[in-house]
Protein backbone atom coordinates (compact mmCIF):
# COMPACT_ATOMS: atom_id res chain seq x y z
CA UNK A 1 0.00 0.00 0.00
CA UNK A 2 1.58 2.99 -1.04
CA UNK A 3 2.40 5.99 1.51
CA UNK A 4 -0.48 9.13 1.42
CA UNK A 5 -0.18 12.22 -0.06
CA UNK A 6 1.90 14.84 2.19
CA UNK A 7 2.94 12.48 5.27
CA UNK A 8 6.53 11.98 5.71
CA UNK A 9 8.23 8.86 5.48
CA UNK A 10 10.90 8.58 8.82
CA UNK A 11 14.08 7.35 7.13
CA UNK A 12 15.58 4.37 9.38
CA UNK A 13 18.92 5.53 10.71
CA UNK A 14 21.78 3.25 9.50
CA UNK A 15 24.09 1.82 12.33
CA UNK A 16 27.61 2.61 11.81
CA UNK A 17 29.96 -0.26 12.12
CA UNK A 18 32.64 1.17 14.86
CA UNK A 19 36.08 0.56 14.22
CA UNK A 20 38.92 1.01 15.90
CA UNK A 21 41.25 4.00 14.29
CA UNK A 22 44.40 2.64 15.76
CA UNK A 23 44.02 -0.39 12.97
CA UNK A 24 44.37 0.43 9.50
CA UNK A 25 41.56 -0.98 7.25
CA UNK A 26 44.33 -2.31 4.79
CA UNK A 27 48.11 -3.34 5.84
CA UNK A 28 50.31 -1.41 3.84
CA UNK A 29 53.34 -3.02 1.61
CA UNK A 30 55.99 -0.46 1.56
CA UNK A 31 57.86 -2.74 -1.09
CA UNK A 32 58.45 -1.52 -4.81
CA UNK A 33 55.35 -0.12 -6.07
CA UNK A 34 53.33 -0.22 -2.71
CA UNK A 35 52.97 2.66 -0.46
CA UNK A 36 54.72 5.40 0.39
CA UNK A 37 56.93 4.90 4.12
CA UNK A 38 55.83 6.91 6.61
CA UNK A 39 58.54 10.29 7.41
CA UNK A 40 61.65 9.57 9.35
CA UNK A 41 63.63 12.35 11.39
CA UNK A 42 66.54 12.55 9.67
CA UNK A 43 67.16 15.79 11.44
CA UNK A 44 70.43 13.88 13.46
CA UNK A 45 71.89 13.20 9.39
CA UNK A 46 71.82 16.97 9.03
CA UNK A 47 75.06 18.91 8.69
CA UNK A 48 74.15 21.64 10.84
CA UNK A 49 76.19 25.79 10.25
CA UNK A 50 79.30 25.89 11.36
CA UNK A 51 78.25 28.35 14.09
CA UNK A 52 75.49 26.15 15.15
CA UNK A 53 77.93 23.86 15.93
CA UNK A 54 80.67 25.95 17.76
CA UNK A 55 77.74 27.12 19.90
CA UNK A 56 76.88 23.30 21.13
CA UNK A 57 80.59 23.02 21.27
CA UNK A 58 80.96 25.80 23.71
CA UNK A 59 77.97 24.55 25.91
CA UNK A 60 79.30 21.27 26.48
CA UNK A 61 82.57 22.33 27.17
CA UNK A 62 81.33 24.65 30.17
CA UNK A 63 79.29 21.69 31.53
CA UNK A 64 82.93 19.06 31.04
CA UNK A 65 85.30 21.68 32.35
CA UNK A 66 85.07 23.45 35.80
CA UNK A 67 84.50 26.24 36.05
CA UNK A 68 85.90 29.09 38.28
CA UNK A 69 83.74 31.01 40.61
CA UNK A 70 83.87 34.61 38.49
CA UNK A 71 82.62 32.89 35.53
CA UNK A 72 79.97 30.36 37.32
CA UNK A 73 78.64 33.42 39.19
CA UNK A 74 76.59 34.29 35.46
CA UNK A 75 75.11 30.97 35.80
CA UNK A 76 72.79 32.59 38.28
CA UNK A 77 70.25 34.62 36.55
CA UNK A 78 67.26 36.42 37.69
CA UNK A 79 64.18 34.83 37.96
CA UNK A 80 61.10 34.39 35.48
CA UNK A 81 58.85 36.46 37.48
CA UNK A 82 61.08 39.21 38.48
CA UNK A 83 62.49 39.72 35.28
CA UNK A 84 59.31 39.98 33.86
CA UNK A 85 58.47 42.94 36.15
CA UNK A 86 61.63 44.34 35.63
CA UNK A 87 61.40 44.28 32.21
CA UNK A 88 58.12 46.06 31.77
CA UNK A 89 59.93 49.06 33.75
CA UNK A 90 62.97 49.35 31.35
CA UNK A 91 60.48 49.40 28.20
CA UNK A 92 58.95 52.30 29.62
CA UNK A 93 62.59 53.92 29.26
CA UNK A 94 63.55 52.56 25.78
CA UNK A 95 65.68 55.14 23.94
CA UNK A 96 64.37 56.89 21.23
CA UNK A 97 64.80 55.75 17.86
CA UNK A 98 65.57 58.09 15.25
CA UNK A 99 62.25 59.22 14.22
CA UNK A 100 60.94 60.21 17.22
CA UNK A 101 64.55 61.97 18.09
CA UNK A 102 63.95 63.67 14.37
CA UNK A 103 60.31 64.85 15.35
CA UNK A 104 61.44 66.40 18.78
CA UNK A 105 64.29 68.27 18.15
CA UNK A 106 62.10 69.43 14.97
CA UNK A 107 59.36 70.84 17.20
CA UNK A 108 62.28 72.35 18.77
CA UNK A 109 63.89 73.94 16.62
CA UNK A 110 59.89 75.63 15.37
CA UNK A 111 59.39 76.64 18.71
CA UNK A 112 62.53 78.57 18.86
CA UNK A 113 62.27 80.15 15.32
CA UNK A 114 58.95 81.69 16.44
CA UNK A 115 59.93 83.06 19.99
CA UNK A 116 58.13 80.51 22.03
CA UNK A 117 59.52 78.78 24.51
CA UNK A 118 60.92 75.17 24.18
CA UNK A 119 58.99 72.92 26.26
CA UNK A 120 61.44 69.56 24.72
CA UNK A 121 62.84 67.95 26.92
CA UNK A 122 65.61 64.94 27.02
CA UNK A 123 63.32 61.82 27.71
CA UNK A 124 64.82 59.37 31.13
CA UNK A 125 66.06 56.80 28.92
CA UNK A 126 68.10 53.69 29.63
CA UNK A 127 72.14 54.16 28.95
CA UNK A 128 73.80 51.11 27.40
CA UNK A 129 77.45 50.57 26.29
CA UNK A 130 80.03 49.33 28.17
CA UNK A 131 82.10 52.40 28.76
CA UNK A 132 78.73 54.15 29.08
CA UNK A 133 77.82 51.91 32.01
CA UNK A 134 81.36 51.55 33.61
CA UNK A 135 81.61 55.54 33.88
CA UNK A 136 78.19 55.80 35.40
CA UNK A 137 78.82 53.30 37.99
CA UNK A 138 82.17 55.04 39.04
CA UNK A 139 80.54 58.61 39.07
CA UNK A 140 78.05 57.30 41.21
CA UNK A 141 75.31 57.87 38.64
CA UNK A 142 73.62 54.70 38.36
CA UNK A 143 71.09 53.18 40.43
CA UNK A 144 70.91 49.76 38.53
CA UNK A 145 72.58 47.46 36.04
CA UNK A 146 71.22 44.83 34.54
CA UNK A 147 74.07 42.34 32.76
CA UNK A 148 73.57 39.87 29.92
CA UNK A 149 75.12 36.06 31.03
CA UNK A 150 75.98 35.53 27.44
CA UNK A 151 78.62 37.93 26.87
CA UNK A 152 81.15 36.19 24.58
CA UNK A 153 84.20 36.65 25.13
CA UNK A 154 82.51 36.67 29.20
CA UNK A 155 85.61 39.12 29.74
CA UNK A 156 84.23 41.69 28.63
CA UNK A 157 81.88 42.01 31.89
CA UNK A 158 83.62 39.27 34.42
CA UNK A 159 84.89 42.17 36.86
CA UNK A 160 81.38 44.19 36.34
CA UNK A 161 79.41 42.62 39.44
CA UNK A 162 82.66 43.32 41.59
CA UNK A 163 82.74 46.85 40.52
CA UNK A 164 78.93 46.79 41.02
CA UNK A 165 79.11 45.34 45.00
CA UNK A 166 82.24 47.65 45.44
CA UNK A 167 80.37 51.14 44.55
CA UNK A 168 77.21 49.59 46.42
CA UNK A 169 75.23 50.01 43.53
CA UNK A 170 72.15 47.01 42.86
CA UNK A 171 73.22 44.62 39.80
CA UNK A 172 71.52 41.76 38.69
CA UNK A 173 72.10 38.83 35.70
CA UNK A 174 69.77 37.93 33.33
CA UNK A 175 68.89 35.63 30.51
CA UNK A 176 69.97 37.03 26.91
CA UNK A 177 72.22 39.72 25.95
CA UNK A 178 69.73 39.80 22.45
CA UNK A 179 66.88 40.41 25.08
CA UNK A 180 68.91 43.65 26.46
CA UNK A 181 69.51 44.46 22.84
CA UNK A 182 65.55 44.82 22.26
CA UNK A 183 65.28 47.48 25.03
CA UNK A 184 68.00 50.01 23.35
CA UNK A 185 66.78 49.04 19.90
CA UNK A 186 70.16 47.39 18.96
CA UNK A 187 71.19 43.46 18.19
CA UNK A 188 72.45 42.94 21.49
CA UNK A 189 73.97 44.63 24.60
CA UNK A 190 76.28 43.48 27.08
CA UNK A 191 74.62 45.49 29.70
CA UNK A 192 72.10 48.30 30.59
CA UNK A 193 71.55 50.98 33.26
CA UNK A 194 69.00 52.79 35.03
CA UNK A 195 70.31 56.95 36.26
CA UNK A 196 66.59 57.43 37.63
CA UNK A 197 63.30 57.18 37.02
CA UNK A 198 59.91 58.92 37.05
CA UNK A 199 57.58 59.81 40.42
CA UNK A 200 54.96 57.16 39.39
CA UNK A 201 57.60 54.09 38.91
CA UNK A 202 59.92 54.91 42.31
CA UNK A 203 57.42 52.67 44.35
CA UNK A 204 57.53 50.02 41.74
CA UNK A 205 61.35 50.38 41.08
CA UNK A 206 62.25 50.36 44.97
CA UNK A 207 60.62 46.69 45.27
CA UNK A 208 62.27 45.62 42.13
CA UNK A 209 66.19 46.97 43.78
CA UNK A 210 65.10 45.28 46.99
CA UNK A 211 64.57 42.06 45.41
CA UNK A 212 67.67 42.38 43.20
CA UNK A 213 69.71 43.23 46.53
CA UNK A 214 68.55 39.99 47.95
CA UNK A 215 69.43 37.74 45.03
CA UNK A 216 73.06 39.23 44.14
CA UNK A 217 74.34 42.04 45.72
CA UNK A 218 73.98 40.44 49.61
CA UNK A 219 74.89 37.14 47.87
CA UNK A 220 77.53 38.37 45.99
CA UNK A 221 80.04 35.96 48.90
CA UNK A 222 78.45 32.81 48.90
CA UNK A 223 78.60 32.99 44.72
CA UNK A 224 82.69 34.02 44.70
CA UNK A 225 82.92 30.56 46.63
CA UNK A 226 80.64 28.36 44.45
CA UNK A 227 82.98 26.79 41.52
CA UNK A 228 80.74 25.33 38.25
CA UNK A 229 80.92 23.06 35.66
CA UNK A 230 82.37 19.35 36.11
CA UNK A 231 79.26 17.50 34.70
CA UNK A 232 80.48 14.26 32.68
CA UNK A 233 78.53 12.72 30.14
CA UNK A 234 76.24 9.85 30.72
CA UNK A 235 78.92 7.23 29.41
CA UNK A 236 81.70 9.02 32.02
CA UNK A 237 79.24 9.45 34.53
CA UNK A 238 78.61 5.55 33.98
CA UNK A 239 82.27 4.47 34.77
CA UNK A 240 82.68 7.09 36.90
CA UNK A 241 79.61 5.18 39.19
CA UNK A 242 81.42 1.47 38.60
CA UNK A 243 84.50 3.47 40.01
CA UNK A 244 82.92 4.22 43.12
CA UNK A 245 81.59 1.10 44.04
CA UNK A 246 83.91 -1.69 45.43
CA UNK A 247 84.11 -4.78 47.59
CA UNK A 248 86.32 -4.94 50.27
CA UNK A 249 87.65 -7.80 52.48
CA UNK A 250 87.55 -7.77 56.05
CA UNK A 251 89.70 -9.70 58.57
CA UNK A 252 87.18 -13.01 58.12
CA UNK A 253 87.89 -12.66 54.65
CA UNK A 254 83.78 -12.15 53.54
CA UNK A 255 83.61 -9.49 50.97
CA UNK A 256 81.58 -6.41 52.16
CA UNK A 257 80.37 -3.96 49.22
CA UNK A 258 81.50 0.00 49.53
CA UNK A 259 80.39 3.20 47.77
CA UNK A 260 81.82 6.45 48.36
CA UNK A 261 80.43 9.90 47.45
CA UNK A 262 82.84 13.01 46.20
CA UNK A 263 82.13 16.20 45.49
CA UNK A 264 84.32 17.74 42.22
CA UNK A 265 86.16 19.88 44.32
CA UNK A 266 88.24 19.71 47.29
CA UNK A 267 86.13 17.81 50.25
CA UNK A 268 85.52 19.87 53.33
CA UNK A 269 85.31 16.52 55.52
CA UNK A 270 85.01 13.08 55.25
CA UNK A 271 81.76 11.36 56.19
CA UNK A 272 81.79 7.88 56.16
CA UNK A 273 78.11 6.21 55.99
CA UNK A 274 75.73 3.90 53.72
CA UNK A 275 72.70 4.73 51.61
CA UNK A 276 70.91 7.76 50.21
CA UNK A 277 71.83 10.47 53.25
CA UNK A 278 75.62 10.25 51.27
CA UNK A 279 74.14 12.48 48.11
CA UNK A 280 73.10 15.08 49.95
CA UNK A 281 76.24 15.40 51.58
CA UNK A 282 78.45 15.35 49.02
CA UNK A 283 76.32 17.97 47.21
CA UNK A 284 77.37 19.77 50.52
CA UNK A 285 80.91 19.47 50.08
CA UNK A 286 81.51 16.96 52.09
CA UNK A 287 83.56 13.50 50.77
CA UNK A 288 81.78 10.66 51.93
CA UNK A 289 82.34 7.01 52.00
CA UNK A 290 80.05 3.83 53.50
CA UNK A 291 80.36 -0.18 53.66
CA UNK A 292 77.39 -2.21 54.08
CA UNK A 293 77.76 -4.25 57.20
CA UNK A 294 78.49 -7.81 56.64
CA UNK A 295 75.55 -10.15 55.47
CA UNK A 296 73.33 -6.43 54.81
CA UNK A 297 72.65 -4.87 51.37
CA UNK A 298 74.86 -6.12 49.05
CA UNK A 299 77.56 -7.66 51.04
CA UNK A 300 78.35 -11.34 51.36
CA UNK A 301 77.57 -13.27 54.16
CA UNK A 302 74.40 -14.95 56.25
CA UNK A 303 71.57 -12.17 55.75
CA UNK A 304 71.16 -9.89 58.26
CA UNK A 305 73.05 -12.39 60.70
CA UNK A 306 75.04 -10.77 63.20
CA UNK A 307 77.06 -13.31 65.34
CA UNK A 308 79.52 -10.95 67.33
CA UNK A 309 78.42 -7.02 67.09
CA UNK A 310 81.48 -6.16 67.69
CA UNK A 311 83.24 -7.68 64.39
CA UNK A 312 80.82 -5.17 62.55
CA UNK A 313 82.90 -2.11 64.99
CA UNK A 314 85.74 -3.81 64.00
CA UNK A 315 85.23 -3.77 59.98
CA UNK A 316 83.99 0.12 60.47
CA UNK A 317 87.10 0.96 61.76
CA UNK A 318 89.54 -0.98 59.56
CA UNK A 319 88.07 0.45 56.50
CA UNK A 320 87.77 4.10 57.75
CA UNK A 321 90.80 4.64 58.93
CA UNK A 322 92.34 3.33 55.66
CA UNK A 323 90.56 5.82 53.81
CA UNK A 324 91.81 8.40 56.39
CA UNK A 325 95.27 7.16 56.18
CA UNK A 326 95.27 8.30 52.25
CA UNK A 327 97.75 10.80 51.36
CA UNK A 328 94.59 13.28 49.80
CA UNK A 329 92.57 12.98 52.75
CA UNK A 330 94.91 13.54 55.55
CA UNK A 331 94.37 16.18 57.51
CA UNK A 332 90.52 16.33 56.93
CA UNK A 333 88.31 16.29 60.34
CA UNK A 334 86.42 12.98 60.93
CA UNK A 335 83.36 12.66 61.82
CA UNK A 336 80.62 9.67 62.64
CA UNK A 337 77.59 9.59 61.32
CA UNK A 338 75.05 6.78 62.78
CA UNK A 339 71.45 6.37 62.03
CA UNK A 340 69.35 3.87 64.10
CA UNK A 341 71.85 0.68 64.54
CA UNK A 342 74.51 2.96 62.64
CA UNK A 343 73.88 5.20 65.83
CA UNK A 344 75.07 2.18 68.19
CA UNK A 345 77.97 1.53 65.77
CA UNK A 346 79.10 5.23 66.08
CA UNK A 347 79.38 5.48 69.50
CA UNK A 348 81.41 2.14 70.07
CA UNK A 349 83.41 3.46 67.28
CA UNK A 350 84.29 6.36 69.13
CA UNK A 351 84.82 4.05 72.47
CA UNK A 352 87.15 2.07 70.61
CA UNK A 353 89.67 4.82 69.66
CA UNK A 354 87.97 8.55 71.42
CA UNK A 355 91.11 10.36 70.55
CA UNK A 356 90.64 9.78 66.25
CA UNK A 357 86.96 10.79 65.69
CA UNK A 358 86.49 15.02 66.05
CA UNK A 359 82.28 14.67 66.60
CA UNK A 360 79.64 12.48 65.46
CA UNK A 361 75.84 13.06 64.05
CA UNK A 362 73.39 10.75 65.53
CA UNK A 363 70.06 10.16 63.97
CA UNK A 364 67.79 8.29 66.09
CA UNK A 365 70.68 5.94 67.64
CA UNK A 366 70.07 2.71 68.85
CA UNK A 367 70.96 3.44 72.63
CA UNK A 368 67.93 1.32 74.01
CA UNK A 369 65.34 -0.64 71.78
CA UNK A 370 61.69 0.81 72.61
CA UNK A 371 59.59 -1.24 75.10
CA UNK A 372 56.51 -1.32 72.90
CA UNK A 373 58.75 -3.57 70.03
CA UNK A 374 60.85 -5.26 72.46
CA UNK A 375 59.64 -8.78 73.49
CA UNK A 376 58.26 -9.72 77.20
CA UNK A 377 61.35 -10.69 79.13
CA UNK A 378 60.32 -14.30 80.20
CA UNK A 379 61.13 -14.98 75.92
CA UNK A 380 63.84 -12.90 76.39
CA UNK A 381 65.41 -15.18 78.97
CA UNK A 382 63.83 -18.36 76.77
CA UNK A 383 65.75 -17.16 73.77
CA UNK A 384 69.20 -16.44 75.63
CA UNK A 385 69.38 -20.16 76.44
CA UNK A 386 69.62 -21.27 72.67
CA UNK A 387 70.83 -18.53 71.07
CA UNK A 388 74.13 -20.88 70.23
CA UNK A 389 71.86 -23.69 69.26
CA UNK A 390 69.98 -21.91 66.67
CA UNK A 391 71.59 -19.14 66.02
CA UNK A 392 70.29 -18.06 62.46
CA UNK A 393 66.95 -19.23 63.15
CA UNK A 394 64.11 -16.91 62.27
CA UNK A 395 62.05 -17.22 65.11
CA UNK A 396 62.05 -13.81 67.41
CA UNK A 397 58.66 -12.52 67.59
CA UNK A 398 58.65 -8.75 66.64
CA UNK A 399 56.67 -6.30 65.38
CA UNK A 400 56.84 -4.83 61.58
CA UNK A 401 59.61 -2.45 62.09
CA UNK A 402 59.04 -0.77 58.37
CA UNK A 403 55.24 -0.22 59.37
CA UNK A 404 56.82 1.13 62.65
CA UNK A 405 59.87 3.34 60.97
CA UNK A 406 58.44 5.27 57.90
CA UNK A 407 55.87 7.44 57.91
CA UNK A 408 55.35 8.53 54.34
CA UNK A 409 52.95 5.26 53.06
CA UNK A 410 54.56 5.62 49.64
CA UNK A 411 58.11 5.55 50.93
CA UNK A 412 56.86 2.95 52.90
CA UNK A 413 56.15 1.04 50.13
CA UNK A 414 59.10 1.88 48.18
CA UNK A 415 61.05 0.39 51.01
CA UNK A 416 58.95 -3.05 50.75
CA UNK A 417 59.45 -3.74 47.50
CA UNK A 418 63.51 -2.87 47.61
CA UNK A 419 64.96 -6.61 47.00
CA UNK A 420 67.91 -6.01 49.52
CA UNK A 421 65.95 -5.06 52.37
CA UNK A 422 65.51 -7.51 54.94
CA UNK A 423 61.65 -8.08 55.72
CA UNK A 424 61.39 -11.41 57.72
CA UNK A 425 61.68 -12.03 61.21
CA UNK A 426 65.24 -11.14 63.03
CA UNK A 427 67.44 -14.25 63.59
CA UNK A 428 68.11 -15.30 67.13
CA UNK A 429 71.77 -14.18 67.61
CA UNK A 430 71.25 -10.93 65.74
CA UNK A 431 68.61 -9.77 68.13
CA UNK A 432 70.02 -10.85 70.90
CA UNK A 433 73.41 -8.60 70.23
CA UNK A 434 71.71 -5.58 69.24
CA UNK A 435 69.86 -6.03 72.57
CA UNK A 436 73.19 -6.86 74.70
CA UNK A 437 74.68 -3.50 72.67
CA UNK A 438 71.48 -1.15 73.63
CA UNK A 439 71.91 -2.19 77.22
CA UNK A 440 75.51 -1.39 77.68
CA UNK A 441 75.52 1.33 75.40
CA UNK A 442 72.56 3.07 77.63
CA UNK A 443 74.62 2.08 80.80
CA UNK A 444 77.73 3.75 79.92
CA UNK A 445 76.65 7.00 78.24
CA UNK A 446 78.45 9.34 80.66
CA UNK A 447 81.69 7.62 78.85
CA UNK A 448 81.17 10.12 75.63
CA UNK A 449 83.42 12.50 75.04
CA UNK A 450 83.00 13.16 71.74
CA UNK A 451 81.35 16.27 70.09
CA UNK A 452 78.22 15.54 69.13
CA UNK A 453 74.53 15.78 67.65
CA UNK A 454 70.83 13.60 68.19
CA UNK A 455 68.44 13.74 66.00
CA UNK A 456 65.31 11.98 67.21
CA UNK A 457 61.27 11.67 66.10
CA UNK A 458 59.44 12.33 69.07
CA UNK A 459 56.87 9.95 67.62
CA UNK A 460 59.91 7.14 67.31
CA UNK A 461 58.57 3.69 68.62
CA UNK A 462 61.34 2.01 67.47
CA UNK A 463 64.15 3.77 69.18
CA UNK A 464 63.26 5.19 72.50
CA UNK A 465 63.34 9.18 72.41
CA UNK A 466 63.79 9.33 75.90
CA UNK A 467 67.37 7.68 75.74
CA UNK A 468 68.78 10.22 73.57
CA UNK A 469 67.76 12.81 75.94
CA UNK A 470 69.43 10.64 78.73
CA UNK A 471 72.86 10.95 76.34
CA UNK A 472 72.69 14.79 75.92
CA UNK A 473 72.14 14.72 79.78
CA UNK A 474 74.84 12.15 80.94
CA UNK A 475 77.61 12.51 78.67
CA UNK A 476 80.97 13.76 79.35
CA UNK A 477 81.23 16.25 76.46
CA UNK A 478 80.30 19.89 76.67
CA UNK A 479 80.03 20.32 73.21
CA UNK A 480 76.37 18.40 72.24
CA UNK A 481 73.30 19.42 70.84
CA UNK A 482 69.72 17.64 70.55
CA UNK A 483 67.06 18.49 68.80
CA UNK A 484 63.62 16.54 68.80
CA UNK A 485 61.14 16.26 65.56
CA UNK A 486 57.41 16.33 66.92
CA UNK A 487 55.33 14.38 64.88
CA UNK A 488 57.92 12.57 63.54
CA UNK A 489 58.75 8.59 63.59
CA UNK A 490 61.68 6.95 63.17
CA UNK A 491 62.95 7.18 59.60
CA UNK A 492 63.99 10.97 59.60
CA UNK A 493 66.07 10.65 56.40
CA UNK A 494 64.60 8.18 54.38
CA UNK A 495 60.85 7.35 55.78
CA UNK A 496 59.19 11.42 56.30
CA UNK A 497 57.78 13.44 53.84
CA UNK A 498 60.08 15.39 51.81
CA UNK A 499 59.79 18.26 53.43
CA UNK A 500 60.52 16.67 57.33
CA UNK A 501 63.68 15.40 55.28
CA UNK A 502 64.86 18.96 53.43
CA UNK A 503 64.22 20.29 57.15
CA UNK A 504 66.14 17.52 59.29
CA UNK A 505 68.73 17.65 56.31
CA UNK A 506 68.92 21.40 56.63
CA UNK A 507 69.95 20.88 60.18
CA UNK A 508 72.74 18.54 59.50
CA UNK A 509 74.61 20.40 57.08
CA UNK A 510 74.33 23.34 59.04
CA UNK A 511 75.80 21.80 62.05
CA UNK A 512 77.99 20.27 59.98
CA UNK A 513 79.44 23.81 58.52
CA UNK A 514 79.92 25.19 61.83
CA UNK A 515 82.00 22.65 62.63
CA UNK A 516 84.40 22.46 59.32
CA UNK A 517 87.50 24.42 59.60
CA UNK A 518 91.43 23.91 59.24
CA UNK A 519 92.13 20.60 60.44
CA UNK A 520 95.17 21.36 62.65
CA UNK A 521 92.13 23.15 64.89
CA UNK A 522 89.89 20.52 64.75
CA UNK A 523 91.28 18.80 67.88
CA UNK A 524 93.70 21.07 69.39
CA UNK A 525 91.65 25.05 69.28
CA UNK A 526 87.88 23.69 69.33
CA UNK A 527 85.81 25.45 71.35
CA UNK A 528 83.30 24.10 73.25
CA UNK A 529 79.90 24.43 73.02
CA UNK A 530 77.15 23.83 75.38
CA UNK A 531 73.70 23.34 73.85
CA UNK A 532 70.19 23.86 75.37
CA UNK A 533 67.50 20.86 74.78
CA UNK A 534 65.63 22.66 71.91
CA UNK A 535 69.54 22.47 70.03
CA UNK A 536 70.14 26.27 70.08
CA UNK A 537 74.28 26.26 69.75
CA UNK A 538 75.66 28.77 71.87
CA UNK A 539 79.49 28.25 70.29
CA UNK A 540 80.80 27.56 67.31
CA UNK A 541 83.41 24.46 66.48
CA UNK A 542 85.31 23.36 63.64
CA UNK A 543 85.11 19.85 62.51
CA UNK A 544 84.60 16.71 59.93
CA UNK A 545 82.10 13.92 59.02
CA UNK A 546 82.50 10.59 58.61
CA UNK A 547 79.16 8.59 59.19
CA UNK A 548 77.14 5.46 59.90
CA UNK A 549 73.68 4.18 59.12
CA UNK A 550 71.98 1.13 60.46
CA UNK A 551 68.86 2.17 58.13
CA UNK A 552 67.83 3.72 54.93
CA UNK A 553 66.79 2.83 51.74
CA UNK A 554 68.93 -0.43 50.92
CA UNK A 555 69.19 -1.93 53.99
CA UNK A 556 66.90 -1.84 57.31
CA UNK A 557 69.29 -2.66 59.84
CA UNK A 558 67.08 -1.83 62.55
CA UNK A 559 65.80 -4.82 63.01
CA UNK A 560 63.91 -4.98 66.71
CA UNK A 561 63.45 -7.71 69.36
Amino acid sequence: MAPKKGVKVVAKKKTEKVTNPLFERRPKQFGIGGALPPKKDLTRYIKWPKSIRLQRQKRILKQRLKVPPALNQFTKTLDKNLATQLFKLLMKYRPEDKAAKKDRLLKKAQAEAEGKPSESKKPIVVKYGLNHVTYLIEQNKAQLVVIAHDVDPIELVVWLPALCRKMEVPYCIVKGKSRLGTVVHQKTAACLCLTTVKNEDKLEFSKILEAIKANFNDKYEEYRKKWGGGIMGSKSQAKTKAKDREYIRNSRGVELFACRWVPSSSPRALIFLCHECGIRLASAGYAVFGMDYEGHGRSKGARCYIKKFGDIVNDCYDYYTSISAQEKYRGKGRFLYGESMGGAVALLLHKKDPSFWNGALLVAPMCKISEKVKPHPVVINLLTRVEEIIPKWKIVPTKDVIDAAFKDPVKREEIRNNKLIYQDKPRLKTALEMLRTSMNLEDTLHEITLPFFVLHGEADTVTDPEISKALFEKASTRDKTIKRYPGMWHGLTSGETDANVDLVFADIINWLDVRTGDATSLTANVEKVACNDQGEPKGEQASLLGGLNGGGRRVVHRSSM
